[in-house]
């Protein structure tokens, strides 16, 4: 086995959870995304019966005491640097824990940390937040697990609220479904049980139908893959695959009309999740119909991946990430950083093509055109790329944002009526507003010793070159796409001000930041 790369953190994870045992083994960079080394989960019910007894049974402690001692050796012939272990409901619920605990230190030299469901939530979501769409800003997020879910309502700039209930795929088996498959007296209880549960756990949770609705664990991901009837489990392909309601509410259908039995070999459902995954949809569809949710975005990423990432943390060394706010930078505002690099290089590239191809004739009226047009496309991307490594950063390190701040930053307004749906609001302000703020906001929320100096010639230049922008792209006239001399090296002297603006503002902030 190769030795880790300078700077990468090889870390291991376990998650202990009701239904579920999941290991990650990875290589953790600066700036960088998770480099997934080993990845496996086996369906071992430690939570089985423990809704009834408050004991994990003897069986079930065997079977996961089996499988995290091959873990370790693999762990170990991997050379991590660290390792963590987490246990969440049923070893929580269970009078016989201690027990548990030690005998996985003795038998399998792993030290097991008990999470409350509060700590597993912020795990869960540091694991969330690492994979999602750059665009997606505030989000109420979904976790399914055997004994519990949890709702987690995370804004930008606001404090994070937490709601967790006593309903997961295997309680609810065993204390409702009992028959194979559910009676719809059954199923009818289970959607009460759910419902009356949900809306205490969101009465208090304020706006939350302005946030994007994430969905992550077992339940989620088995119906996304079944929803694309995968014949095998692809995680490209489950990840941020947005699973709509109406479908939900079909596989919910296709589940309960089958015996335990005839479930096996449905396409995408994943062996041993057949005994409980009807259980999940319920839960699934009855939430989401209950806070008027219409289609789940899927997350793969969770408490898993946010093991790891605390696990760096609190075994940082020098030179590496030492505060969770850094560690989150590191590999979700990196993310959106090297993002707009990319951005910003193929714009400018295309900048440079339309040169070469005109062969610099600045005399040619289509030319001047094009390229005045091209500069402005470069502009909007930069600053539109610019609002979204601040708005990341404000909701990853816990700057405050005020609800303009964030309306300018997101671009966007979510609008609910009367009947629950939702609508989106256009909030973009004209381009040389929007482009004065942007740079505004970003350098406050850094807090960089330095601001754009709007008093400049270069300043009103650009803002002269947005009006040529605008006359030539809406013309009254033929003669209106005429530019002058005069004017193309105005509109020249603005752009070279933008670039030289945005450069600095990147060059202050690495300097910062690096």
């Amino acid at each position: 086995m190769t030795e880790p790369t300078k700077r990468t953190r090889r870390l291991a994870g376990i998650d202990i959870g009701t239904l579920t045992c999941r290991l990650l083994i990875a290589d953790l960079a600066p700036g960088h995304p998770f480099k997934e080394l080993r990845s496996e989960r086996r369906i071992l019910r430690l939570g089985e019966g423990v809704d009834q007894t408050k004991r994990l049974s003897p069986a079930a402690m065997d079977r996961v005491i089996h499988c995290l001692q091959e873990w370790r050796s693999v762990i170990e012939s991997h050379q991590v640097e660290a390792t963590a272990v987490v246990a969440t409901s049923a070893v929580r619920d269970a009078g016989n824990r201690a027990e548990f605990l030690a005998r996985v230190q003795t038998e399998c030299g792993l030290d097991v940390e008990l999470i409350s469901g509060k700590e597993e939530a912020r795990r869960t979501l540091l694991g969330i937040r690492s994979g999602l769409p750059v665009e997606v800003t505030d989000i109420l997020a979904l976790d399914i697990g055997g004994g519990s879910t949890e709702f987690i309502l995370d804004q930008p700039g606001q404090k994070r609220i937490v709601r967790s209930i006593d309903i997961g795929v295997v309680r609810l088996c065993e204390r409702l479904l009992r028959h194979d498959p559910p009676t719809e007296e059954e199923v009818r209880h289970a959607r009460e049980w759910i419902t009356r549960e949900t809306k205490v756990a969101v009465a208090e949770m304020g706006d939350y139908r302005q946030a994007t609705f994430v969905g992550t664990a077992g339940t989620v991901t088995a119906l996304a893959a079944m929803a694309q009837q995968l014949p095998a489990y692809e995680p490209a392909r489950i990840h941020n695959y947005v699973l709509k309601l109406d479908t939900i509410q079909e596989l919910e259908q296709t589940l309960l009309s089958r015996t335990k039995a005839e479930r096996v070999g449905l396409p995408g459902l994943e062996k041993n999740r057949e005994e409980v995954i009807a259980a999940g949809a319920i839960i699934i569809r009855t939430i989401m119909e209950t806070l008027g949710q219409k289609a789940c975005l899927v997350s793969d990423l969770g408490l898993r991946e946010g093991v790891l990432m605390d696990l760096a943390v609190r075994n940082n060394s020098a030179g590496d990430v030492t505060t969770e706010d850094l560690l989150a930078y590191a590999h979700n505002l990196g993310k959106v950083l090297n993002e707009w690099t990319e951005v910003s290089n193929i714009l400018l590239k295309d900048i440079e093509s339309l040169i070469d191809v005109f062969q610099e004739d600045w005399s040619s009226q289509p030319f001047r055109r094009m390229f005045v047009r091209a500069c402005w496309a470069l502009i909007e991307g930069e600053v539109y790329c610019l609002k979204q490594v601040t708005l990341r950063a404000c909701e990853l390190g816990g700057k405050s944002l005020t609800s303009s701040e964030h309306k300018l930053l997101s671009e966007v307004l979510m609008l609910g009526d009367e009947s629950g749906c939702i609508m989106r609001e256009d909030t973009r302000t004209s381009t040389h507003e929007n482009l004065k703020q942007a740079l505004k906001v970003a350098t406050s929320k850094f807090e960089l010793v330095w601001s754009p100096d709007f008093g400049s010639q270069g300043w009103a230049m650009l803002r002269s070159s947005l009006d040529l922008r605008h006359r030539i792209t809406h013309p009254k006239s033929a003669a209106e796409l005429v530019m002058s001399d005069d004017e193309l090296d105005l509109h020249r002297k603005g752009f070279e001000w933008f670039l030289e603006t945005i450069q600095r503002f990147q060059m202050i902030f690495q300097q910062k930041y690096q």
